[in-house]
């Protein structure tokens, strides 16, 4: 498995994806426009920013950036953090890390400003992804740790704290299973090392599963399913790969997901490949490869065509991989 197909698809705290609704879109539109609170107002731009995330990053984005003048023009702090943490979301799907990293830095100016201890927590969830993005593994691992000291130590203050706490936890296994990886790749990971990260990354998955099932939060849930499979992956043990690949996809159908459905597909993919059934994987990448053009989603877009030219490589048709 290369690298590059490691399931890295992280989320900020309590993202939520919908299914591609254009009536809904068109109804919410015309409630904007006679939305006359400022709360109103900002309760219909998230919905229009959750709705379009499936579907048109673009779009997600700029309704992101119009909650956000909204919040500033009307100095709401509230709205603002709420704002920032949507711009935040959609750059990450889309790919753009120096946008991501510019709400981040206003996240934090907002936090000197009203110290509010939940905005220090997202603050390190935005940081650790960075050096994520950045394959910095080990100063990511240590700000995710930073990050659950001070959850911990925050947790019984406001509710919200058991939810960063969930994601933390995903994505600090998501971290450590891709430094695990890399560190076999190089042939520097020992037999009981690789039995320690596993057993890291399976307490803390199992943790943030716990919590999203008894929230139902079942995009989430879905998502945990997801790196569950790439666990197996990477730690091989390939019926748990196909199980949890098929859970994901299930779940994510049944949700109407489409962002997940898509991680799904590029799981099976890669389950088909490494099984040598070259055909079924070359399906499950164009049905991947579709969302995410409909979704604009540039960089899952050319990780499909990487795959998808792995395949024709295998299959020695040189060809049609050089067109992909």
């Amino acid at each position: 498995m290369s690298k590059k197909y490691i399931l890295i698809v992280l989320f900020f705290f309590g993202m939520y994806l919908y299914g591609q609704n254009h009536q809904l879109v068109d109804s919410l539109e015309l409630r904007l426009k006679d939305a006359n609170s400022i709360d109103d107002k900002s309760e219909i731009y998230v919905e229009l920013i959750q709705e379009f995330q499936t579907f048109d990053l673009g779009k997600a984005l700029g309704y992101a950036e119009k909650l956000k003048e909204m919040a500033l023009r009307q100095n709401n702090d509230e709205i603002l953090n709420k704002a920032y943490g949507h711009v935040y979301n959609v750059s990450i799907l889309a790919g753009d890390i120096d946008k991501a990293e510019e709400a981040i830095s206003d996240l934090d100016k907002l936090y000197q400003k009203i110290n509010d201890p939940l905005i220090k927590s997202m603050i390190f969830q935005g940081k650790a992804r960075f050096y994520l993005e950045k394959a910095d593994y080990k100063n990511a691992i240590e700000i995710y740790q930073q990050a659950i000291e001070f959850i911990q130590q925050n947790i019984t203050k406001d509710k919200a704290f058991e939810s960063h706490l969930a994601h933390i936890n995903l994505n600090y296994a998501i971290t450590l299973m891709s430094w695990a990886y890399t560190k076999r790749s190089s042939g520097s990971l020992s037999t009981e090392e690789a039995e320690n990260y596993k057993k890291k990354c399976l307490d803390k998955m199992t943790q943030a599963l716990n919590y999203f099932l008894k929230v139902n939060e079942v995009s989430q849930a879905t998502l945990t399913y997801s790196n569950l499979a790439v666990l197996y992956q990477i730690f091989a043990d390939k019926d748990s790969i196909l199980y949890y690949s098929e859970k994901t996809l299930q779940l994510a159908q049944d949700n109407n997901d489409l962002q997940k459905t898509a991680m799904a597909y590029a799981s099976l993919a890669d389950y088909h490949y490494s099984e040598a059934n070259f055909g079924l994987a070359l399906d499950y990448i164009a049905k991947s490869l579709k969302i995410y053009e409909e979704q604009g989603a540039e960089k899952h877009i050319g990780n499909a065509l990487t795959q998808s030219a792995k395949v024709f490589l295998r299959l020695k048709q040189y060809d049609r991989a050089l067109i992909t």
